[in-house]
């Protein structure tokens, strides 16, 4: 699916058009199954992303403790950390892991609102039910 087509679908999972409840009801749990699934893709995503963001600073802390004692430097926990923290690839498994994070949080909004949107035509159907009922007596 394109980006525009996506947020189009995430527009119409969330929102609900009361003149057409028939297919709103129709559409809501393949909506949901569909946002759940993407939804678990991103919880991966934030796994892996957190394994190789401690990959990167282990290694990187390695490499710079074994360049130290082979110069015959002394460091400090504080100077190791600190080039840790300052390392490109360091940087970058973080960025990797807060955008991976910040799509999951987007999809938990959005399962949520379904849920919620799921909820709400429960208790419309059972509305309308209601009024027809009492029209026909």
């Amino acid at each position: 699916m394109d980006e525009q087509t996506d947020e189009q679908h995430t527009i119409d999972a969330v929102n609900l058009n009361p003149e057409n409840i028939h297919n709103e009801l129709a559409r809501v749990s393949a909506d949901l199954n569909y946002f759940s699934s993407l939804l678990s893709e991103a919880n991966l995503a934030v796994m892996s992303a957190k394994i190789d963001l401690k990959e990167v600073e282990g290694s990187t802390y390695l490499t710079t403790k074994k360049m130290a004692e082979a110069s015959g430097k002394k460091t400090t926990e504080a100077n190791l950390s600190a080039v840790v923290d300052t390392a490109d690839t360091v940087i970058r498994a973080r960025r990797v892991l807060a955008s991976s994070d910040s799509e999951k949080k987007r999809l938990e909004g959005i399962v949520s609102a379904i849920s919620t949107k799921s909820q709400m035509l429960i208790s419309l159907s059972a509305l309308m039910r209601k009024e027809m009922e009492s029209l026909s007596h």
